[in-house]
């Protein structure tokens, strides 16, 4: 092996570590992962999600986790969206909190 490849290999164990690890807690850690792991193998330059699992495994589905509890939270408090009934061509329409 050569010591380019090493460490692409040294990521791929990694990786399959985490999955090991957190497959359980966090379901779609596999898919995220071979992801990863199949741009190493065909030696393509990861994209942000790749590389930002790579360096933070876990924090994409903690902050998914986080915003769905918040969700959760406005929607038990009785916090609700409501859309202003104006067209717009660009950008999302405007919205108020009742």
């Amino acid at each position: 092996m050569s010591q380019i490849e090493q460490p692409g290999q040294q990521i791929i164990t990694y990786l399959h570590s985490v999955v090991q690890k957190h497959s359980s807690a966090y379901p779609q850690i596999r898919e995220v992962a071979e992801r990863a792991i199949q741009s190493i193998l065909k030696g393509s330059i990861l994209s942000h999600e790749e590389l930002d699992f790579i360096l933070y495994p876990l924090a994409s589905f903690n902050e998914k986790e986080m915003s769905l509890a918040a969700d959760k939270s406005a929607i038990d408090q009785g916090v609700l969206m409501k859309y202003q009934g104006t067209p717009r061509t660009h950008g999302p329409p405007p919205c108020s909190i009742i």
